[in-house]
């Protein structure tokens, strides 16, 4: 082979490196760019902290309501996110049990907090399908249609309280995958019950981002607000947290990017798993991820962990007094 053409060879090579390291710099600059707009134009907007309860795991720890009312005593959340698990409160068809439901909003009330509730088949606990046993044996048409029934029912029951702020719409959608759950929803299923919900009320309806993907693009379904969910690694490394995970931008892009796209819908971290003990330091670290992120309401999870937890209940309320 001829020098001149080692030479040709080596050129288009280099051309192409530079041709890829161009497109690499104007695509992190773009990042950079969106998340810095994001970051900014929400600076001067306060954090506010909220807490998911799930009144399934509760009870697997044992825990009541008058527990939930003493942890809001203690640490100034002014949001609450409850779920309305299908197969808790329509066990048989058609014969409804709010109750419990009903005494969360009365304590929630009394505190001066505003209540997020969760709708459908995939809310959040461990497995994301809650169907009961009654609808098991239906077929998909008519499972939807009393999946709608049991929506539509939650609605008339909970929509004029006044604490009552919006719904997350199947927030575990796209975490979803369980084998038992016969008629798993999918994204055309969502749009069609977003449509549905909306038909019913004038609150905001929040739906998840599928896979928290920062994709350039508008949204399928154009939603009122849009949910992230986090989840930590279990190992949190020294003075490194996150080190093995997404860092904050990456969020901070994916929230600017939904922005620029939907500039009235809201954006927040519909919720951060907290539910492994943790060290002070690694807490700390916690809480300076999420706010260097720059969305500016927040919802942790994990209350039955920090309830056994003192030492790590303590370092929580410091850091959500410190934003009040």
């Amino acid at each position: 082979m001829s020098l001149l053409r080692w030479f040709g060879r080596i050129f288009s090579l280099l051309t192409f490196l530079l041709s890829l390291s161009i497109i690499l710099i104007i695509g992190l600059a773009i990042t950079w760019g969106i998340s810095s707009w994001y970051r900014y134009s929400h600076n001067n907007q306060p954090q506010q902290w909220g807490l998911v309860w799930s009144s399934k795991e509760a009870k697997n720890n044992n825990l009541t309501t008058k527990d939930l009312d003493n942890l809001l005593s203690q640490i100034p959340f002014k949001k609450l996110q409850l779920m309305t698990y299908w197969d808790i409160y329509e066990i048989e068809n058609d014969e409804y049990q709010f109750e419990n439901l009903k005494d969360i909003f009365e304590l929630a009330r009394g505190r001066h907090v505003k209540i997020d509730l969760q709708l459908g088949l995939h809310q959040s606990f461990t497995p994301s399908c809650h169907q009961p046993d009654w609808a098991k044996s239906l077929n998909k048409i008519k499972f939807q249609d009393e999946l709608k029934s049991y929506i539509e029912k939650i609605i008339l029951e909970f929509d004029a309280v006044i604490n009552l702020e919006q719904y997350l719409l199947e927030p575990e959608i796209f975490q979803a995958n369980d084998n038992q759950c016969l008629h798993q929803l999918t994204e055309n299923d969502l749009e069609e019950f977003y449509n549905f919900t909306k038909s019913l009320t004038d609150k905001p309806i929040i739906i998840s981002r599928n896979n928290n993907s920062p994709l350039w693009r508008k949204e399928r379904i154009s939603a009122d607000g849009y949910g992230i969910s986090l989840i930590p690694q279990q190992h949190l490394n020294q003075g490194n947290f996150f080190a093995k995970n997404i860092p904050s931008s990456w969020y901070t892009f994916t929230a600017g990017n939904l922005k620029l796209f939907h500039a009235e819908s809201e954006i927040l971290i519909r919720k951060i798993n907290l539910t492994t003990p943790a060290e002070q330091d690694d807490l700390e670290q916690i809480f300076d991820y999420l706010r260097r992120i720059g969305i500016k309401k927040i919802y942790l999870d994990g209350a039955s962990t920090w309830l056994n937890n003192p030492a790590m209940l303590e370092v929580i309320k410091k850091q959500i007094e410190a934003d009040f």
